[in-house]
């Protein structure tokens, strides 16, 4: 059975704790999948992507 706790990330972009089955949105950048809670994360998202993603890996080392 899997743990809950794997099932909880943060939205790279406004850093919200949520359940990844329940984002909004999955994208796959470099072989990485990031999940957002909202359209408005999604559109900060596309326009800056690889900010967003090197914050959230330096976050969550």
């Amino acid at each position: 059975m899997k743990s809950k706790k794997n099932n909880i990330l943060r939205d790279p972009v406004c850093m919200r704790r949520m359940n990844k089955n329940k984002a909004y949105v999955k994208i796959k950048y470099e072989d990485e999948f990031y999940y957002l809670c909202c359209p408005k994360c999604q559109s900060e998202f596309a326009k800056d992507t690889k900010k967003y993603v090197e914050r959230y890996k330096e976050i969550n080392v």
